[in-house]
């Protein structure tokens, strides 16, 4: 007979959130570990078949003679026991804890807040407990920093004592979830991205100034990004039209699935599109002109994408400046048709020569959401445009509404407008009906 029941999960008390409550003998749960631990013991002892187990004589006289505070409760103190017993508990509890639907991945977390032992194991090796590592100014990653403190001194060291773990990065610099110093978080980014192949997730949302500070801090080093998957970058407006240098995220990406600038421009952009097979998801929004990414380019590039899905491409300008002119894109040779036969949403914001220059050697027969946005011009002629629509399954140019402002002409055709219309033309067929049968 056992008093603590080895089936349910360890349920952590509230422990206070300051660390002057800490002491090396633990917080006033030290009697839940120690419950912890012999519980755990017993099922160690269960496992191994050598555990003895006593008769039990019948009556209640027995169980009143007893003292089972001395035999069930363990005498040594969380503090006195070795990492490796404290790796063993956190593994059998852990094992209960997944096995069950809705189980917090990081539920140790609590762990790391109930004495400075814990805390001490949990920081000391990292791979043990984490499947990554995460940093970041926002709740999803509360839990690591109750932990690392993040610190750069401590970022730099926890990296160095896992160095087989994935880093995810999220920093939001614009709207943070949790208020830490700008320069203190600036200063952590610049750390994680001298390992950034070992990233496998980027998002920084940062202000032009702490853009600049990247640029300076990444242009004289190439960075190899073999390991990133995900790339989310912005700068909070799409039109700065900031262009970073081509020693940042330079090198191959192979296992790259989704890529989003908004607001600035990759200079490496070919080295990244041009190294990926598995990219679903791309967005380009705020290139400052069509030098920076002529079409016969992005026809080269979307012709190594056979799995994209969703494709956004946004313009400032449709002129590029001066100063810039000599520095242009290589211009590949000529292409066959490119067939995104995946590509289900297309957007593009820029001006008509363009947009006709690249779909008329594009076929996208399975897209169901397009939203075409061209500059203002005197006279609109979109012949390659009308056969590109014309070359879909799924709708002509009787499913396409053609909208006109002040600043331009907006083409799109989407599920949403198409099921209006035909809740239209449903409506309207019922109310003739009922008018010509009141005729009768």
């Amino acid at each position: 007979m056992y008093p603590l029941s080895l089936n349910r999960p360890f349920s952590p008390v509230n422990f206070p959130d300051n660390d002057d409550a800490a002491s090396d003998g633990g917080y006033s749960s030290d009697g839940d570990l120690s419950s912890m631990y012999g519980a755990y013991s017993s099922y160690k002892t269960r496992k191994h078949e050598s555990f003895v187990s006593t008769p039990v004589p019948d009556g209640p006289s027995f169980w009143q003679e007893r003292d089972y505070t001395s035999i069930f409760s363990p005498q040594p103190v969380v503090s006195k026991l070795p990492n490796n017993v404290l790796f063993d508990i956190f593994t059998f509890y852990g094992e209960d804890i997944f096995s069950k639907p809705g189980g917090h991945r990081y539920w140790w977390q609590t762990l790391a807040l109930v004495c400075r032992k814990w805390n001490t194991v949990i920081r000391s090796s990292p791979s043990h407990f984490l499947g990554e590592l995460r940093f970041g100014n926002n709740s999803s990653v509360l839990f690591f920093m109750n932990i690392s403190r993040q610190g750069c001194d401590s970022v730099t060291s926890l990296l160095r004592r896992s160095q087989l773990l994935p880093i995810h990065v999220n920093y939001d610099f614009i709207q943070p979830t949790q208020n830490l110093a700008h320069g203190h978080v600036e200063d952590n980014v610049l750390v994680l991205l001298q390992h950034i192949e070992r990233v496998w997730s980027l998002s920084l949302r940062a202000p032009l100034s702490t853009w600049r500070a990247i640029a300076a801090a990444t242009s004289d080093a190439p960075l190899s990004c073999t390991s990133v998957e995900h790339i989310h970058l912005h700068t909070g407006d799409r039109t700065t039209g900031l262009a970073l240098p081509g020693a940042f995220l330079k090198g191959h990406a192979p296992r790259l699935r989704s890529l989003t600038t908004i607001g600035v421009f990759l200079l490496s952009l070919p080295s990244l599109l041009t190294s990926t097979f598995h990219l679903v998801y791309l967005v380009l929004d705020g290139i400052p002109d069509s030098s920076h990414l002529p079409p016969e380019a992005l026809l080269t590039y979307l012709s190594a994408m056979p799995r994209l899905q969703y494709l956004n491409i946004g313009f400032l300008s449709t002129i590029p400046p001066r100063r810039q002119t000599g520095n242009k894109t290589a211009t590949p040779g000529p292409l066959n048709r490119v067939v995104l036969t995946n590509l289900g949403q297309f957007y593009f914001r820029g001006a008509c020569a363009y947009l006709e220059a690249l779909v008329a050697k594009v076929d996208t027969p399975h897209v169901y959401d397009v939203c075409l946005m061209l500059f203002y011009q005197l006279r609109y002629a979109l012949p390659r445009v009308s056969a590109f629509l014309s070359r879909t399954k799924r709708f002509g140019f009787d499913g396409v509404r053609i909208q006109f402002y002040p600043n331009g002409v907006s083409i799109s055709a989407s599920p949403q407008f198409r099921l209006r219309q035909k809740r239209y033309y449903a409506y309207a067929f019922r109310a003739a009906v009922s008018i010509s049968k009141s005729r009768l």
